[in-house]
């Protein structure tokens, strides 16, 4: 049925014409192109000569007058047949020896842009900064994309270029606009705007500077260099040229002050330093409290040892980084972090002698001097702990013997976690277990939340729900729909609503925003099993409920009950289920459909 909404044109992104909610058929790229010189001069008769030299430039084919006429022809019929002929006739109008297109300023997504990037320039001339902020955010929700995307032609390289620089101007004065407000939601606001923009423009070399200035304003040192040599090594692959005066001084900041704080620092400087807890971390107030009342109950000078194990993506790294920052106060020699890499599939466990290593140069400063022996370095570690008061966090332990040596006495706090329940830590050792899950149904959501402007109850309910609440999928559908408000949660949602997809699009949401993707972890933990764990782990997939009957169990594989319940203790105590009652096991979500796939043996 011929729609009777007016035509709206899209140029921010691929040229698309739309009547009403019907997409009209804008054909060949040469046809896009007329379209586009058309909708760019909307309301003026441009000449059919002008439409030759924009779209072919100085040396046209013979036939390009004609080619013209044909397009003309065409993008009426295709007018007509969303609407009707009266329409397109008065759409796209025969002037002269010329064309006009007839359609309003509000429906040409460009003048919108134009017009609501005026708005905000003159909301921050009167100092109104809040109306200003808005106004430049609604506006780049729709606006990074490369206008005229996919046409060649004279007058798209020139209009891009503008519309380009325009939006480029409003990306940098929106975040100069966050930085100087400066609140903690602000500052992650303007690095997200920053990571969008320079996905889209990565050879920007002031959208590069502004986010090394302002990672390092709050501490990322690794991240904001990590950034100057991304923009280094393509600037000289894609232009041939160095990074210019602005962006090495930005660099030059950060090394200069690396060195001053070596300086000044000496012996206290963090070799092992604890990383920011991600931005997306929420929802765990009852087991930060439990750590807290952990620590508050050690006796003055007495070590705490506290565990935090749990499924794989449950959140345990996240939770111990919140955990240090929150209690860092209390530790007045300084926290570090190490990984053992416990559940790395292509690289081996850190060994207790290179944990320690690595510990007594953290501890003592970079003039310590390492013993050569396994025994005489256990000696220096502990003499250097037994004169300070440190929080230390072994990060994706893979067993208790990983750990032993390295457990202090004194006022130091040690804080492991891992996928692994390390029971004989709490046996032998006296700590104090956080058996970690997935979150509840309103956390989850909360976290969801925090990254849309605008809230869709439902959407976000049925996004928590296919996320499993697992942390590490809600903290890849936030970071994606925080990077790109243009999509909706209800959009994601029905992206994610096929479970034959659903782990692969939740590991591509993360792998698209530089993050381990949820396969990856998930992979990782399935690895370190043996063959028939493995075996017992897909044959879970087969099932269509997560809680796991030990006699159904025994029937499907055709074990004795010992060794098949020895071989779901087994997983359980690598994090793939959780103990039920005495003949149950539970089974997350997402664990639950991987263990469906291809590649969960």
């Amino acid at each position: 049925m011929a729609s009777t909404e007016p035509i709206s044109i899209a140029v921010l992104g691929p040229l698309r014409m739309r009547a009403g909610g019907a997409e009209v058929a804008v054909g060949s790229p040469r046809r896009q192109a007329v379209l586009g010189f058309l909708t760019i001069n909307a309301r003026s008769v441009v000449s059919r000569d002008q439409l030759v030299d924009a779209v072919w430039g100085e040396e046209p084919p013979k036939s390009a007058a004609g080619n013209v006429h044909t397009y003309i022809s065409d993008l009426r019929r295709a007018i007509a047949a969303a609407t009707d002929t009266a329409t397109a006739a008065t759409v796209l109008q025969t002037a002269g020896a010329g064309y006009r297109l007839e359609v309003p300023d509000e429906n040409l997504d460009f003048r919108e842009v134009e017009r609501d990037l005026r708005t905000a320039s003159r909301f921050a001339e009167a100092g109104e900064l809040t109306e200003a902020i808005a106004a430049w955010h609604r506006t780049l929700r729709r606006s990074l994309a490369t206008p005229f995307a996919g046409i060649d032609a004279p007058y798209a390289l020139a209009e891009r270029h503008r519309l380009e620089n325009l939006v480029l101007a409003a990306v940098t004065d929106l975040v100069q606009a966050l930085l100087t407000r400066g609140t903690e939601a602000d500052t992650r606001s303007a690095l997200t705007t920053l990571e969008r923009a320079l996905r889209e423009y990565p050879l920007h070399q002031r959208l590069a500077e502004m986010r090394i200035r302002a990672l390092h304003g709050r501490g990322r040192r690794a991240e904001a260099l990590e950034q100057y040599e991304t923009t280094r090594r393509l600037l000289a692959a894609e232009l041939g040229v160095d990074p210019d005066r602005r962006l090495r001084e930005a660099h030059d900041e950060i090394v200069t002050d690396t060195v001053s704080a070596l300086h000044e620092l000496g012996d206290a400087v963090p070799a092992l330093p604890v990383p920011e807890p991600p931005i997306s971390f929420a929802g765990r107030a009852d087991e930060l409290g439990f750590l807290e009342d952990a620590l508050t109950r050690a006796a003055p000078g007495e070590s705490r040892i506290l565990t935090v194990d749990g499924p794989p993506g449950a959140g345990k790294t996240a939770l111990a980084l919140r955990f240090a920052r929150d209690v860092a106060a209390r530790f007045p020699d300084g926290c570090h972090f190490l990984d053992l890499r416990g559940s790395q599939p292509s690289t081996a466990p850190l060994s207790a002698a290179a944990a320690l290593r690595r510990l007594i140069t953290a501890i003592g400063g970079p003039d310590v001097t390492v013993p050569a022996g396994f025994e005489d370095q256990l000696g220096a570690y502990r003499t250097e702990l037994a004169r300070k008061r440190l929080l230390l966090i072994f990060d994706d332990a893979s067993h208790a013997n990983q750990i032993r040596p390295l457990l202090p006495g004194g006022g130091t706090t040690v804080l492991v976690t891992s996928r692994r329940r390390l029971s004989g830590l709490v046996a032998t050792e006296g700590a104090v277990r956080l058996p970690l899950d997935v979150l509840p149904h309103d956390a989850a959501r909360r976290l969801l939340a925090g990254a849309v402007a605008e809230s869709e109850t439902s959407a976000l309910d049925e996004l928590a729900r296919l996320c499993g609440h697992l942390p590490l999928a809600l903290g890849h559908v936030a970071h994606h729909l925080a990077a790109e408000p243009a999509r909706k949660p209800a959009e994601l949602a029905a992206w994610l609503r096929d479970e034959r997809t659903r782990i692969t699009r939740l590991d591509q949401l993360g792998r698209q925003h530089g993050h381990r993707g949820i396969q990856h972890v998930f992979a990782s933990a399935v690895h370190a099993l043996n063959p028939d764990e493995k075996k017992l782990f897909s044959l879970l997939g087969t099932k269509t409920e997560t809680t796991i009957d030990v006699a159904g169990i025994v029937r499907l594989t055709g074990w004795p009950e010992p060794p098949t319940r020895h071989h779901l203790d087994q997983l359980a105590i690598a994090g793939l289920l959780d103990w039920g009652t005495w003949d149950q096991y539970l089974i997350t979500p997402l664990l639950h459909l991987y263990a469906r796939g291809p590649n969960a043996a």
